[in-house]
């Protein structure tokens, strides 16, 4: 069941429209950042009135869409949301992409969430030829900056400070 809900926080007046498929809705909170910020800042004092329902999502996207667009919650400073409510959650990863949009990820080198963090070919290729420990002159620069120099003993004081810093990180990680 695809619901459409209006929020309205009751100290401020601001509003939030969003969808949820949840039994509960009224539990839902929502999950725009604007208004999930605003939420941390003034409290979880909020109303719902259930605007829609149903459970065709072609017609729940039809009806959240027009919604939005009659209530012009994207420009008015009344509304929170940061973009037209589609019923889609606000992901901006899933789905097709258009065109000029992979065009545009694919040149400012952005990696999606679901890559597992891989770089691709031509990020790593281009960090390597930055890296200064490539270049032979800044290596021997570097080589020579150190050269005969030994690092000060800690004193007790440091060591206690290490062991005791120590000690706490592997005590966290124990039930």
């Amino acid at each position: 069941m695809y619901r459409l809900l209006l929020k309205t926080h009751n100290k401020i007046g601001l509003k939030y429209l969003c969808f949820t498929e949840k039994d509960d809705y009224i539990k839902y909170l929502g999950s725009g950042k604007y208004w999930k910020r605003y939420l941390k800042q003034y409290g979880k004092d909020i109303s719902t009135d259930l605007l829609y329902e149903t459970e065709d999502l072609e017609r729940f996207k039809d009806v959240a869409i027009v919604e939005s667009i009659m209530r012009d919650i994207v420009k008015s400073e009344e509304y929170a949301n940061l973009k037209i409510e589609e019923g889609d959650g606000g992901n901006y990863w899933g789905g097709k992409k258009r065109p000029e949009h992979s065009k545009w990820m694919k040149d400012h080198n952005i990696i999606p969430p679901n890559s597992k963090g891989k770089k691709s070919p031509s990020t790593t290729k281009r960090l390597l030829e930055n890296n200064p420990m490539n270049n032979p002159i800044s290596r021997q620069k570097v080589s020579t900056s150190k050269l005969g120099k030994k690092r000060k003993p800690f004193s007790e004081e440091h060591k206690k400070n290490l062991s005791f810093a120590a000690r706490r990180y592997y005590n966290s990680f124990r039930i």
